[in-house]
């Protein structure tokens, strides 16, 4: 995922990268070495296999962690602005996801 923090106090964008920890219709969980304040806006780019990425722009809900490389900073995101037609692509690609998930406690027998 391709990220943007807004600095307001000068109008400026800061480049990040983060990895996907957990993505829905509503916002996302992103993993890396940032730490972002609460309310700050972020712009996502989130790509998806096969399609185009989806856009969002966001608000800082927490930071949390960053205990070294092991650990990163946990930020999660508030989608604030997220067309429909993205969203639904998020939801789909999300559901494709679950299904091809393997069970995490298989029945047993």
């Amino acid at each position: 995922m391709a990220c943007l923090f807004l600095d307001e106090e000068h109008n400026r964008f800061t480049p990040f990268d983060a990895r996907v920890r957990d993505v829905g219709g509503g916002g996302a969980a992103l993993m890396g070495d940032v730490i972002a304040p609460r309310g700050a806006v972020v712009a996502l780019s989130l790509a998806l296999p096969g399609d185009r990425p989806v856009l969002a722009l966001g608000s800082v809900l927490s930071t949390e962690g960053g205990r070294g490389p092991e650990q990163p900073h946990v930020v999660r995101v508030q989608f604030t602005n997220l067309l429909e037609p993205d969203r639904d692509r998020l939801m789909r690609f999300v559901f494709a996801s679950l299904r091809e998930r393997p069970p995490e406690h298989p029945a047993e027998p």
